[in-house]
């Protein structure tokens, strides 16, 4: 410890000697950014090295004999914090135009507006351009014909086109739902009540109740935007969250702060929907969490702390995908993206894989692409790690200008220097116990200390009496908002008709089609050199080719082992040939996939976060693989019979057509069961242990090495494998019964109704795979990671 401190005042004193060094060069630096950086950098050095004390402090509490004595030895701070360092001044991020607000009561912030009023036709389409499109609503993503109004008799006919952004009606898609005067549905962030009459909707945004004026005009917003009020949740026993009360208006970042593990991440898992709720209520907009869900997660934003992105698609490419998957159309795509680049600075970068790119950089990039789909709550868990000074101020302007036009955000920090950009704070002790919610300058004199460093001390120590005290004060203001969110949530007054899920797979699946397909054909680019080294190159080239050249090779080594006569006719280990041939597609098939969900796992949660449908991630998978596998098995054929006679027996095809079939099903098997072992596994070393069992499985209960025509529980084991049906399909196909085997097979008849059966056994078990990789995939996603 004393090393520690030492090390600490000395990066002090350095600081300290520069920063006179530019006093002396320019006197003016003193009172502006000049001494705001100095502080920012000891800041972090005492940051740091506190966290350093306190790691050696835990692990000697732990281990020594002597723990109580250990840890009262170390209570006392020893590092001295020099006075021109603390505290932060607010003139650092000064802005005229911002300034620091705590929530106020609820229905507070009250204005009136007008909201526009619609007039309908026999048939109103709406959408994001007229034309097509008769009214253009103003919410991002929408596609050029996204649904249609139809006026009937009895009330509106609300017809959505099978996108998603609404229309909603009680938290679920409308595909096809008669809205009655005085009901309403919801398109994005905003609301569209049906006027008396049924010939007009009036569009005010979600949260706003219409006031009972009598021209029916006047509305009065509520900018409660989110209010959480006495949460309480658990995951596996543990406590996450525990009375969580607050509230967030419209134009605001609040800044979430706490000890490391005190359940601030837990708050984001809950308003995404993975950590379940077991008490309280959440309303975002005026929307019940509980109810809304779906509706609500179209509007949420997620960061994570990591940069979980395809490290080898083009940053341009990374967001184009992005844009397409929250979208329904492509219009304006590119000059939203050139919008978002300018304001994280990172349009150079455009043409760069991630992998080129800084941590800060890469920070920017995953904070563009949630920007992209411009979410009403944006959240955000430690947004500028990896920073210097100059970009974490800039990032954390551009937020606070984005919370500012009408958004809320939602920051996780450890960094007090960005309280000062915040309109609230919020902080949280362990198990997600609220102790503070308020504007930035009030934190410390609340609770207690001189410093953020102080503060933290104080909430680590002793957290329940200033949870108490918050849960019996500051959460009266939630409870009273979330009273008027239920009163103000009215019901849509519809007649429902008819009722489906969105064609989301529709829109979704061209889009990681063609994203995965980008993804095959970049292996290999993840570098992070400028100028690549000849083994980058050796590296690039054999990812591009290792599809092609690994079943060709295996195709020759499998003919020079085998007999000469290859499969044909007199051919005596025809056998021996044909089960190598059946393996080693077998072996292919499973490393394309086997490891591709688990070393993608972290990117598939954010984006199944945002709205993207797991069934639309392993389909799209699935198919472009299957494709990649039997241009591998026309690969084993061709090579094969390059150096071998090829079968001279078949069923309903040529013989050569038929092996490829068969091959060709075998593999794509075989592929179906890595993305199974694929999404089970939480490691890609359990993914390799868990392969290597089933391939030996297979190789031994495929009908060949093992006989399996007296072994009844063996038959049913092995017919649990695809290599047994493989194999089954090739021996019928070139009658292998004819050829002599010792012990002839009874799935290895040469018929046309046999060969089609043993297809059709590995065609379900591909089916098979691929759904319960689609729920094992689902149900790991929609779990907290921790």
């Amino acid at each position: 410890m004393d090393m520690l401190v030492h090390r600490a005042q000395d990066a002090f004193h350095h600081e300290h000697l520069h920063l006179l060094a530019a006093w002396d060069e320019d006197p003016g630096q003193g009172n502006g950014r000049g001494l705001g950086a100095a502080q920012m950098r000891a800041l972090r050095i005492y940051e740091h090295t506190s966290m350093r004390i306190a790691a050696y402090r835990r692990s000697l509490v732990r281990w020594h004999r002597h723990g109580v004595w250990v840890n009262d030895a170390m209570t006392k701070d020893r590092l001295d914090r020099p006075s021109w360092a603390f505290p932060l001044p607010p003139a650092l991020y000064d802005d005229p135009s911002h300034t620091a607000a705590g929530p106020a009561g609820p229905g507070s912030g009250k204005v009136t507006l007008r909201g526009r009023v619609i007039s309908l036709r026999p048939v109103t389409v709406f959408g994001s351009a007229a034309p097509p499109a008769d009214e253009v609503l103003p919410t991002p993503g929408l596609a050029l014909r996204h649904f249609r109004l139809e006026r009937a008799a009895d009330g509106v006919r609300v017809r959505g086109l099978g996108y998603g952004h609404g229309p909603y009606i009680d938290g679920r898609i409308a595909r096809n739902a008669l809205l009655r005067p005085g009901g309403h549905f919801d398109v994005g962030a905003f609301r569209y009540w049906l006027l008396d009459g049924g010939d007009a909707l009036r569009e005010i945004p979600l949260g706003a109740v219409p006031a009972r004026d009598a021209d029916d005009v006047t509305l009065t917003a509520r900018r409660c935007d989110l209010v959480v009020s006495e949460v309480d949740a658990k995951f596996k026993d543990k406590p996450r969250l525990t009375r969580m009360s607050f509230v967030q208006h419209a134009g605001d970042l609040l800044a979430i702060v706490g000890p490391s593990g005190a359940g601030k991440t837990s708050l984001f898992w809950a308003l995404l929907g993975e950590l379940p709720i077991s008490s309280g209520e959440v309303y975002f907009r005026g929307l019940d969490l509980r109810k809304h869900s779906d509706q609500i997660r179209e509007q949420l934003g997620f960061v994570p702390q990591h940069d979980d992105v395809h490290m080898t698609l083009s940053t341009r490419s990374l967001l184009r995908y992005a844009y397409r998957l929250r979208a329904a159309g492509r219009a304006g795509r590119d000059a939203r993206i050139a919008e978002v680049c300018r304001q994280l600075r990172i349009e150079k970068e455009l043409d760069k894989p991630p992998s080129q790119l800084s941590g800060g950089q890469r920070k920017r990039v995953s904070i563009a692409l949630e920007l992209l789909a411009e979410p009403s709550l944006l959240m955000l868990d430690e947004p500028t790690s990896g920073l210097d000074v100059g970009l974490d101020r800039e990032v954390m302007a551009a937020l606070r200008d984005y919370a500012a036009a009408d958004h809320a955000v939602i920051i996780i920090t450890h960094w007090p220097n960005h309280l000062s950009m915040a309109q609230q704070v919020l902080a949280v002790a362990e198990e997600g116990r609220p102790v503070y919610s308020g504007p930035p300058d009030g934190l410390c004199p609340a609770l207690g200390g001189a410093d953020h460093a102080d503060v933290m001390d104080g909430i680590r120590a002793d957290p329940r009496p200033k949870a108490d005290a918050y849960a019996a004060s500051s959460a009266a203001t939630a409870r009273a908002a979330a009273r008027q969110a239920r009163a103000g949530s009215a019901a849509a007054a519809l007649v429902r008709r008819k009722r489906g899920a969105p064609a989301v797979l529709a829109h979704q699946l061209p889009v990681l089609i063609a994203r995965q397909a980008a993804l095959v054909a970049a292996r290999g680019t993840t570098r992070s050199r400028e100028t690549p080294t000849i083994s980058d190159w050796v590296r690039s080239v054999w990812s591009r080719v290792w599809l092609w050249a690994v079943p060709f090779g295996g195709a020759v080594l499998t003919a020079l082992a085998g007999d000469a006569a290859g499969l044909g006719a007199g051919a005596t280990a025809s056998a021996g040939s044909l089960n190598l041939l059946v393996t080693f597609s077998m072996l292919t098939g499973q490393a394309l996939t086997y490891s591709d969900l688990v070393t993608e796992f972290p990117i598939l949660r954010r984006e199944h976060r945002t709205g993207v449908r797991t069934a639309s991630v392993t389909l799209s998978k699935w198919l472009v693989y299957a494709v990649i596998a039997m241009a591998q098995a026309l690969v084993i054929v061709w090579g094969f019979t390059r150096i071998r006679p090829g079968p001279v027996h078949s069923v309903m095809f040529s013989p050569a057509v038929e092996l490829w079939c068969d091959l060709g099903a075998m593999t794509i098997t075989a592929m179906s069961l890595g993305l199974l072992i694929s999404a089970a596994v939480k490691t890609l070393k359990q993914a390799v242990n868990v392969v290597t069992f089933i391939t030996i499985a297979q190789i031994v209960f495929n009908g060949v090495t093992k006989n399996l025509s007296d072994e009844p529980v063996a038959s049913v084991f092995a017919a649990l494998l695809p290599a047994r049906w493989g194999l089954a399909a090739a021996a019928a196909s070139i009658d292998l019964r004819g050829m002599g085997p010792s012990a002839p097979d009874a799935l290895w008849r040469h018929t046309t109704g046999q060969w089609l059966f043993d297809l059709a056994m590995l065609g379900v078990m591909s089916a098979v795979f691929l759904a319960i990789a689609t729920v094992l995939l689902r149900h790991r996603l929609t779990t907290p990671d921790r």
